[in-house]
């Protein structure tokens, strides 16, 4: 496992993943203590959990009921006419 500074990292950060990603691992540091540790993903892909209908949900809780009038109409209705 190769050892980098941290400045290499913020400066070659092209470099270094290319790196990574060809299969070597490589350890960052800062000040000379071990911060992270860069390694290439595995080749299978992954798994994500499938996201929730928000969709769905929305028209639960707002049907398909269309304003006939603006809503501007109806906050000045409502504020009284100041």
């Amino acid at each position: 496992m190769k050892s980098i500074p941290i400045r290499t990292l913020k400066h070659d950060t092209r470099r270094v993943l290319e790196r990574v990603s060809q299969g070597e691992t490589m350890e960052i540091r800062r000040r000379n203590k071990r911060v992270a540790t860069l390694s290439p993903c595995a080749s299978d892909p992954v798994v994500c959990e499938p996201k929730p209908d928000y969709l769905s949900r929305l028209k639960k809780i707002y049907p398909d009921d269309i304003l006939t009038i603006p809503a501007s109409e109806l906050l000045a209705e409502e504020r009284g006419e100041r």
